[in-house]
């Protein structure tokens, strides 16, 4: 019904998507956002007037029949993309790969790299497509939902080096091959190497602010600086929130876009759900983060456009020991960032430590600062000699500005066992409660993110 009151708690992607849903098919719609700043981990910041994105900044399916594409354009909202080419790079101890735009030249690279491997490269990437493209048919799902990306890549390679190629990319789930879902590596993979890896010109925030901008057109509210501590329950219905300000905003149905254990723990209470609801969540296990280091460097532009991408000290990329990090320049892509020849350089790498086990966080940064800069210095020559300002995020960092439980930028972890039978769907145990974003199906990044706030608002609207 068009009368229907929502509020949406978190003004991320997810909740920018569901909210501008809502709002366009004329319901009345509230976001409450913590944060100074819309975005979540879509965000940008800017140091010595040189901007940073702080969160994701890689978008797959941006190009014009992309499926993020599809949910712009329907919403009527134009971004200004800008196409890596190549579309990534990665290093290994003995062979540095530059992924080509077309995904048919990547093949060819690697059967001639590989040439006793072509033929089964060729039906490698046939399936891939397939589980892509048909990601949630009942087919797909009961072939592969128990398989591993490791478990994908056995049915056809043995070659370490080919199967760390094409594992590379695993990062950007945030969990190794042995333990990543075949079916979100599949489509994550398909997202970038198929459709296409952009960013966003002048910085992540532009998505951001836009998609925020279009909901305010669509007559929806949405208020800054404002947290919710409450989500009061009367039976089994959710009846409204309290913020950080006393106000007490009351609704039809509520949306929470923010971190899902602290939506059920902390601002519902256990009480409220099954045991075995509270069970399933306490047995999920949260994804990893990262620490970032944000530096402006003057370097020269021929020094740092070979070295952007995965660096990897090994090719077993299950084992712990094999460090890896991640260099990207955004500069080199976006005019409009450069400052009078300054590059803004990201560093990230995985967090290597339990987050719950770290007393002495100042000392943790400056140890992992040092570190990455040093590793980085070993691919860009007179980095550390030319670095102007920099500054780093720990996973406590990241958790103070998103609220994502121990500053995972990933949700639960993308494992074969939680992401798809055991994932958490959108509806909960309370029935006008509903849960979007990255911990609910089918998994993180911001095509992922955007496809569930879709979903979930279609659904709504149709249901209605």
């Amino acid at each position: 019904m068009k009368n229907s009151k929502f509020v949406i708690i978190g003004a991320g992607i997810g909740g920018l998507i569901c909210g501008c849903y809502l709002a366009k098919k004329g319901r009345k719609v509230i976001i409450l956002e913590r944060h100074n700043k819309p975005g979540g981990c879509v965000t940008s910041i800017t140091r010595k007037n040189v901007v940073f994105d702080v969160g994701a900044h890689l978008i797959g399916s941006c190009g014009e029949r992309g499926l993020f594409t599809k949910y712009l354009s329907d919403l009527g909202i134009t971004i200004d993309f800008i196409r890596l080419n190549p579309t990534d790079r990665f290093h290994f101890p003995d062979i540095s790969i530059a992924v080509p735009q077309d995904i048919d030249d990547f093949i060819k690279q690697l059967s001639q790299r590989f040439p006793a491997e072509s033929e089964s490269i060729g039906k490698f990437f046939k399936e891939l497509f397939k589980i892509a493209r048909n990601f949630d048919s009942n087919i797909i799902l009961n072939k592969y939902q128990e398989y591993s990306y490791k478990h994908f890549l056995d049915k056809f390679f043995s070659n370490i080096k080919l199967r760390a190629i094409l594992s590379a990319q695993f990062n950007y789930i945030g969990s190794s091959p042995k333990t990543a879902s075949a079916l979100l590596m599949c489509l994550m993979m398909y997202s970038y190497l198929k459709e296409g890896t952009y960013i966003v010109k002048g910085g992540a925030q532009n998505l951001s602010d836009k998609l925020a901008h279009k909901f305010l057109e669509y007559g929806g509210t949405l208020l800054l600086n404002t947290s919710v501590e409450k989500i009061c329950v009367k039976a089994t219905h959710a009846i409204s929130v309290i913020t950080n300000t006393g106000h007490s905003y009351a609704f039809d149905c509520v949306i929470s876009n923010m971190d899902a254990p602290k939506t059920i723990h902390n601002l519902v209470g256990d009480e409220f759900f099954p045991t075995e609801y509270i069970e399933k969540i306490n047995n999920y296990k949260i994804g990893k983060s990262s620490f970032m280091v944000f530096l402006i460097a003057n370097i020269p532009y021929e020094k740092l456009v070979d070295v952007s991408g995965w660096h990897y000290l090994s090719y077993d990329l299950d084992n712990p020991r094999c460090k890896s990090f991640y260099i990207f320049v955004s500069t080199l892509y976006d005019d409009s960032l450069n400052r009078n020849g300054m590059h803004n350089i990201e560093l990230a790498m995985p967090f290597p430590y339990d987050v719950s086990s770290i007393d002495d966080w100042s000392k943790i940064q400056n140890e992992l600062e040092t570190n990455l800069i040093d590793r980085a210095n070993e691919v860009i020559k007179d980095l550390k000699k030319n670095i102007l300002y920099k500054f780093s995020a720990t996973p406590k960092t990241i958790e103070r500005f998103t609220n994502n439980s121990n500053g995972t930028l990933y949700g639960w972890e993308m494992s074969t066992y939680q992401v798809q039978r055991y994932g958490l769907d959108h509806e909960t145990p309370i029935k006008n409660l509903f849960l979007v974003g990255h911990w609910t199906k089918p998994g993180c990044g911001v095509v992922s993110v955007a496809t569930s706030a879709w979903k979930l608002a279609k659904k709504i609207v149709n249901r209605e």
